[in-house]
Order: C-alpha cells, then sequence, then structure tokens
C-alpha cells in the first residue's frame, strides 16, 4: 500500500508544481492568458488523475483501488483549495 500513497503524493505535488510554476510565467509573460491557463491546467489535472486511477484499477484489486482512489480524491479537493486560495 505504501508505493500506491507514494505514487499519490508523488503526483500531486508535481500536479501542484506545475500550476504553481506556470501561474508565475503566464502571470509575468501573459496575463490575459491567465483563463485559457486555468482551463487548461484543470483539464490536464483531471486527465491525469482519471488515468492514473484507471492504471491502478487494472493493476490491483478492490481494497487498494478504493483507498488509492480516496486519497486521490483527498488531495485533489486539497490541491483545489489551495489554488482557490492563491488565485484570489
Amino acid at each position: 500500500m505504501v508505493p500506491i500513497l507514494l505514487v499519490a503524493l508523488v503526483l500531486m505535488i508535481s500536479l501542484g508544481l506545475l500550476w504553481v510554476k506556470g501561474f508565475e510565467a503566464v502571470k509575468r509573460h501573459a496575463p490575459e492568458r491567465i483563463p485559457q491557463f486555468y482551463y487548461v491546467t484543470a483539464i490536464l489535472r483531471i486527465t491525469v488523475v482519471l488515468a492514473l486511477v484507471l492504471v491502478f484499477r487494472l493493476l490491483y484489486g478492490p481494497a487498494e483501488i478504493k483507498t488509492f482512489a480516496a486519497v486521490v480524491l483527498a488531495m485533489y479537493a486539497l490541491m483545489m483549495t489551495v489554488s482557490l486560495v492563491i488565485k484570489h
């Protein structure tokens, strides 16, 4: 179970860093494109998270995938909350 949680943690840290660094770059170079950046990163986050859940669904049993999905959804909700706080 530890590798599953580690993968979820690395995924959320990577997506969070991508958002923060990307936001800073877009804000510095083309502030008028910030709304487009939000849409693109939201689609990217959802796609990556769902793809990873699907891959883990194929590799692990029902008990592990339920735990993984719960952890990923909780981390995703936290990441979105932090994104909104940073945005405003």
